[in-house]
């Protein structure tokens, strides 16, 4: 009998599990390691089905997850104020029709080609769930480092004989040498934040400067509100940014290890900008992944911007905060998705709303 219920019990575990998204489980894989090795099978499972080498493979992913990241905080505001997703913009369609094309319904069977983008979608989800802890979550990212595409590109990418290999700066090196170079980057933003609210035309500045100092001592997280929300705000029209030029960026792993030195708050607010140049686009492509990804150069600002604009549309107040990550973005604009119908349904044919229904809505609440 003990056997019994024990066998049906397996049984039961093996049919939810087959009834729960691939897509879905990836949030419970929150190491980095654990996400780079079954995005690589999702790849590595594409060039099994369409016999595509890898490197092309891995460009294709490249330029969809870059495409719909770009898209992502107008789609948060769309959803939220509608309901409904919105058509792809022209530019983020042009990407996902050139990559259909070369799945061919008619060469590979339409069979085929609903798995190419199930799994491209998978690597998608696992990729935001091997990135959501950021730059500065309570996690060890070890040698790979928070860069997981340059990680994939190492491992996967690199094995086509086609392509030159190329390998990253280890994310150790890198946090030394930014380390060497910035030694105290927050002291260095509240220098810059310092300078500009005492500019002699920020009239503005000064008075928040001013008031802040009736908050009480015993009150840290009143003024750490009045500082983000009011004294940063009224220094930016006077403020010089701190600027970083990486003149053979890669996947942008020096970058983020420079933005790591610097606290989440002046990196989220633009206080501190990136830029680089590569002669090789697909490291132009995971430069630019990484930076969305982890809120570089106002991405965030835009998805703050766009979960504020949704909320008031639908009447619900957005207070004065800092900016949100992509985790909160995703899980504002899940809770609104999820009790629309998609509007479009066709399986075999990859957009935004395919991605992100079968990357993010089926992802568990709490997780994202």
């Amino acid at each position: 009998m003990a056997k019994t219920n024990v066998t049906k019990r397996t049984k039961r575990k093996k049919r939810q599990s087959r009834s729960r998204p691939k897509a879905a489980q990836a949030l419970a894989l929150l190491r980095p390691e654990a996400s780079t090795k079954e995005i690589i099978k999702r790849l590595q499972s594409i060039g099994a089905i369409s016999g595509t080498r890898p490197s092309v493979i891995f460009d294709h992913w490249l330029e969809i997850v870059d495409a719909t990241l770009e898209a992502l905080p107008d789609q948060v505001k769309a959803v939220l104020q509608t309901g409904q997703l919105a058509p792809d913009p022209p530019e983020v369609a042009e990407v996902f029709e050139r990559v259909r094309t070369y799945y061919d319904d008619d060469r590979l069977g339409p069979d085929r080609c609903r798995r190419i983008w199930q799994n491209f979608s998978e690597a998608f989800a696992y990729l935001l769930a091997g990135a959501a802890p950021g730059l500065w979550g309570q996690i060890d990212y070890g040698q790979i480092g928070p860069d997981l595409v340059g990680h994939i590109y190492q491992i996967y990418a690199n094995l086509d004989p086609s392509w030159q290999a190329q390998y990253m700066t280890p994310w150790s090196v890198a946090m030394l040498m930014s380390g060497l170079t910035i030694q105290n980057g927050e002291a260095e933003v509240h220098q810059r934040l310092k300078q500009a609210l005492t500019h002699p035309d920020n009239h503005l500045g000064a008075a928040m400067l001013l008031t802040s100092l009736a908050i009480p001592d015993d009150e840290p997280d009143q003024a750490w509100d009045w500082f983000i929300t009011r004294v940063v705000p009224a220094a930016m029209p006077f403020y010089e940014p701190i600027r970083f030029l990486e003149p053979a960026i890669g996947s942008g792993r020096l970058m983020l290890a420079a933005a790591a030195r610097f606290p989440q708050w002046a990196v989220a607010g633009r206080l501190v900008i990136f830029a680089g140049q590569d002669v090789d686009f697909s490291c132009i492509l995971m430069s630019r992944i990484n930076s969305k990804l982890y809120g570089l150069n106002g991405y965030a600002l835009r998805l703050t911007a766009a979960v504020a604009e949704g909320l008031e549309a639908r009447q619900q107040p957005a207070e004065n905060r800092p900016p949100v990550s992509m985790a909160e973005a995703l899980v504002t604009a899940k809770q609104v998705a999820q009790e629309t119908a998609p509007a479009d349904a066709n399986e075999n044919r990859l957009s935004f709303e395919q991605l992100f229904r079968s990357a993010v809505l089926d992802m568990p609440s709490g997780k994202t």
